[in-house]
């Protein structure tokens, strides 16, 4: 009995229902939405499967003529009765038409939602099973949770098909739907598929019951549902003229590009990049930033055919085409946000229309072209404007209007995410320019360019500049993240990013510990499930989930912590969860691309440009990740921390190293022996081979101002030469220069030599050989050739084999036949856990200073006894970010970083909410990132709406907000 009867004629009243539907429409549903899908005249619901409160799936078969009872068709339009779906907006939406057109006085008395003359069932009353399993970290998909869980029942896999055949028109001819006579067993399956979705949920509900979204958070999806409904209203006349302008235009570009060029199809990749080689043009891609740089040093044709590609390439119609899609009968679009859309931070993400990446508008003059677009004058686009595609771009935001008698009043947060950082590390001088009123973006413009930047105000333009700075350094970003936000685009040098970074970190130190604290803090409850709290932000583990709780009350959620080994050979914090591609793996909290643990200045990197010093990386050299050479994102500077020397390279003391035993940390390294590197063949610097197959480089001090005879590298302060080394015949008992000698049958050693630093080192690399047992004449040599500067090597050295501080085994070099060697080297797999992923080769005893670290060839492998000692002192430490596909660098992958970032933007997210909660009574229709665009009667004022939404939560008293806004007759970037 769906109801149970009690006394008389009283029913026991239904608590909850947990559902699910199959419908079908012409409408293309991931192309316009619910909302537009179900208001297609073909829209019908075929099953309806229901379980009501907790008891057995039923199933009513509408399609076949099954009716729903009459006490469920009134508990769904039931305020009261709580409705159970999984992405139960597509539930209610479908439902709120259905009703509307079946049972119309149900509809009418259920209290539905929006105020633009369209009604949907009230979403108060609903909740959905993917918000609760993304609030636990969980997928978004029915089928991926349950098989996340291990539930008994799973989804079938059978949906799709059974979908695509009845839910979607018919490709049989003669038939505009497939219908369940057509196909009576796979109806059967249908039926079965319905009810096991309902049980799938069902089980979801049961597993996750000690998990459960919290009641604020449930208000705010259902405000998040009323903005849908409401919707934004789209200026039709504007869309249709602009996709057709767009093609007129791009009809007329593929003319005048097939004139310049003579080509078939000039929007054709293959054959516009055959066109330019036989202009003498050669380039591996057409995408926009490298088409813009071609443009620079092309000659005028050339380049006025890449800046037709550039126009041809605009894809800011699709923007247009997506509206036209989505616009429902009222001329507005709904449906347009998910609500905990990134389940890591709980932040909304936009569907459809897609307005987190709206193009930035810049024009001064948008109304004049809105009323030419609008006109469908493409004449006069073109005269006044001439790139018309660009014109198209910048006009997608007035593309949404407010209803008429309204207008747009557009207000967002200044810097919330600055502001919400600063707060929570305590950085308090920050924290006073937000509360005097002060712009962070200006300020920190100020300092980059030694000017006064006011926003709207002098040098205003600067003001953007300051905040890519604020944005990429506020999470540990370097010069790489500086460089993704467009920061050479907009001015900035190569030589201004690495202090730009440096000083924001000085200035900053607060932020810089906060990140250690809370990196410690979770490793502490993942390792001993110890609960911490740094500051106003709890971190605990629960049942094998890490949780942290935000002010607001709300949790992030990290299922299955562990504490693992990153591909960096580091240890690091991974959970399970969403990968890029939308698989449920086991990922590191920064997807293993942020390195943290430190490398001290000084420290030699192997590049295609040589052995530089880790502090003059720059982003456009290579480094070697142990099997090919990778581009990274530049320098991270990590401030300054007290190092040990490990084998004569200064790293933190957690820096893991790989051994003959596996990855160690460095500190606990002493005595253990390194593991075979794999090193590149051969590269070259300016030109110069400094690196072969065949020969060895080793480092060898010389004085400053000696006369070269060999042109000196372009690497700054690292000059390299060849060293003549004695042959094993040569009467090692005459005195003279060993520069002066011939070439060696150990296959001509290369030494590089550097600028003459004093010798902090008791040891000097030794060099053994096969048939050679003794250096200690050549060691001599070595001291005589430094001109006293090695007094401070200790006398008696250890040459004994079992002692070398630095070496290469016996019969190890590839001397006789070095391509034999090369070939068994590269024919080995390259394993990214068990090699020593570094550019550098450790091991050259307590040398303190490591700019004349030098490769051993393919094929060798470092003597054993690695040499730990502690430093007195703090050094300035760097690492290297996003090092190739591999990301393959010695340093390890630690988390700290993007666990800052998920609770910072998810701080800022809630502050929003709490926001659009405070303005709820007014008409929100669209929000993007940390703006809110309401739709408000004319007589509202701007100060009205940005002194409600700048008020501070109770939750986090101290904090200083502040917003802005300005009203506008169609949405815009002011």
């Amino acid at each position: 009995m769906l109801c149970r009867l009690l006394k008389g004629n009283d029913m026991e009243k239904i608590k909850t229902l947990s559902i699910d539907i199959e419908s079908r429409s012409s409408a293309d549903l991931g192309k316009c939405g619910v909302y537009k899908y179900a208001e297609s005249p073909d829209f019908d619901i075929l099953l309806f499967a229901v379980s009501v409160d907790e008891g057995p799936v039923k199933v009513y078969d509408l399609a076949c003529g099954d009716t729903i009872p009459e006490e469920v068709v009134r508990a769904l339009a039931d305020a009261s009765v709580i409705k159970w779906a999984h992405n139960s907006s597509f539930e209610r939406v479908c439902l709120s038409v259905w009703l509307g057109r079946n049972y119309p006085q149900h509809f009418r008395s259920c209290g539905g939602s929006g105020d633009s003359g369209r009604r949907y069932l009230d979403p108060a009353p609903w909740r959905c099973s993917m918000v609760l399993a993304a609030y636990n970290g969980l997928p978004f998909s029915l089928s991926q949770v349950g098989a996340v869980l291990g539930l008994e029942e799973q989804k079938m896999k059978e949906g799709k098909d059974l979908i695509r055949y009845f839910c979607t028109p018919s490709r049989t001819a003669g038939r505009t739907w497939n219908l369940p006579e057509h196909a009576p067993e796979k109806w059967e399956l249908f039926k079965k598929y319905n009810r096991r979705d309902v049980e799938v949920e069902m089980q979801i509900l049961d597993r996750l019951k000690n998990y459960p979204v919290p009641d604020f958070v449930w208000e705010e999806y259902h405000l998040s549902e009323e903005i849908n409904d409401r919707g934004i209203m789209i200026d039709r006349q504007l869309v249709e003229q602009a996709v057709r302008l767009d093609e007129l235009t791009k009809a007329d570009i593929t003319e005048r590009m097939k004139c310049l060029t003579g080509l078939e199809n000039p929007n054709s990749v293959s054959q516009l990049k055959g066109w330019l080689e036989g202009q003498g043009i050669q380039t591996d891609s057409l995408g926009k930033k490298d088409v813009q740089e071609l443009i620079k040093s092309a000659p005028p044709e050339t380049a006025e055919v890449l800046s037709l590609r550039l126009q041809l390439a605009k894809s800011s119609v699709k923007k247009y085409q997506a509206m036209l899609s989505a616009v429902c009968d009222d001329g507005r679009c709904h449906g347009l946000f998910k609500f905990y859309g990134a389940n890591r931070t709980g932040r909304f993400s936009s569907s459809i229309i897609q307005l987190q990446n709206l193009y930035r508008n810049s024009m001064p003059d948008l109304e004049q072209a809105r009323e030419l677009v609008k006109a469908g004058d493409h004449e006069m686009l073109s005269l006044l404007y001439g790139n018309v595609p660009e014109v198209l771009a910048q006009l997608v935001r007035t593309a949404m209007i407010p209803a008429p008698g309204y207008k747009f009043i557009v207000a967002d947060f200044s810097a919330i995410e600055a502001r919400v950082l600063s707060h929570l590390a305590g950085e308090t001088w920050r924290s006073k320019v937000f509360w005097a009123g002060g712009d962070i973006y200006c300020m920190s413009a100020s300092q980059m360019f030694g000017v006064p930047v006011e926003k709207h105000g002098v040098n205003g333009h600067l003001r953007q500049k300051g905040k890519i700075a604020e944005l990429a350094c506020g999470y540990g970003g370097s010069v790489g993240a500086l460089k993704s936000m467009g920061a050479l685009e907009m001015g900035l040098t190569e030589d201004e990013l690495q202090p730009l970074v440096d000083s924001w970190r000085s200035a900053n130190p607060h932020i810089v510990q906060y990140w250690y604290d809370i990196d410690s803090a979770m490793k502490k409850a993942v390792k001993a499930h110890i609960p911490s709290k740094v500051g106003c932000i709890e971190v605990f583990c629960k049942s094998g989930m890490l949780f942290i709780r935000l002010p607001s009350g709300r949790m992030l959620a990290y299922a299955k912590p562990q504490i693992g080994m990153n591909r960096f050979g580091g240890e690091s914090i991974t959970y399970m969860g969403l990968d890029s591609t939308k698989k449920w793996n086991r990922i590191e909290t920064f997807g293993g691309k942020l390195v943290e643990n430190c490398l001290a200045e000084g420290t030699s990197v192997l590049t295609d440009c040589g052995l530089v010093p880790i502090e003059s990386i720059s982003e456009n050299m290579k480094v070697w990740d142990g099997k090919e050479w990778v581009s990274h994102n530049g320098l991270i500077y990590q401030g300054r921390r007290l190092v040990l020397n490990v084998g004569g390279i200064r790293m933190t003391p957690e820096h893991k190293i790989l051994t003959k035993g596996g990855w160690i940390e460095s500190g606990k390294a002493k005595g253990l022996d390194w593991a075979d590197v794999p090193l590149p063949d051969g590269y070259k610097t300016s030109g110069e081979q400094l690196l072969r197959k065949d020969s060895v480089a080793m480092p060898l001090r010389v004085r400053e101002g000696e006369n070269y005879s060999f042109k000196r590298s372009q690497i700054k302060e690292i000059y390299y030469k060849i060293l003549r080394m004695h042959d094993w015949k040569t009467d090692r008992g005459s005195k003279h220069d060993p520069r002066n000698e011939p070439s060696s049958g150990m296959g001509r050693l290369a030494l590089d030599e550097a600028k003459m630093h004093r010798s902090k080192s008791p040891c000097l690399p030794q060099l053994r050989r096969q048939g050679y047992k003794s250096l200690r004449s050549l060691a001599g040599k070595f001291l005589e050739f430094l001109a006293g500067h090695g007094a401070d090597l200790a006398k008696g050295a250890r040459f004994r084999q079992n002692r070398q501080q630095c070496g290469i085994l016996a019969g190890k070099l590839p001397l006789d036949d070095p391509e034999a060697e090369l070939a068994k080297q590269e024919e080995r797999p390259v394993d990214r856990d068990t090699i020593l992923e570094a550019p550098l080769i450790r091991g050259s005893g307590t040398d303190g200073d490591r700019e004349n670290n030098s490769p051993v060839p393919i094929g060798s492998r470092m003597a054993s006894g690695i040499n730990v000692q502690s430093t007195r002192f703090p050094t300035r430490v760097y690492d290297i970010r996003d090092c190739g596909p591999r990301h393959r660098f010695t340093v390890w992958n630690g988390q700290r970083f993007c666990i800052v970032r998920n609770c910072t933007q998810a701080i800022s997210r809630d502050i929003l909410c709490y926001a659009m909660n405070t303005l709820r009574n007014y008409r929100i229709v669209a929000h993007v990132h940390d703006e809110v665009i309401i739709e408000c009667p004319l007589g509202t004022s701007v100060e009205e709406i940005c002194e409600k939404m700048g008020r501070t939560p109770p939750w986090i008293p101290g904090l200083s907000l502040k917003a802005d806004g300005y009203e506008c007759s169609f949405y815009m970037k002011s």
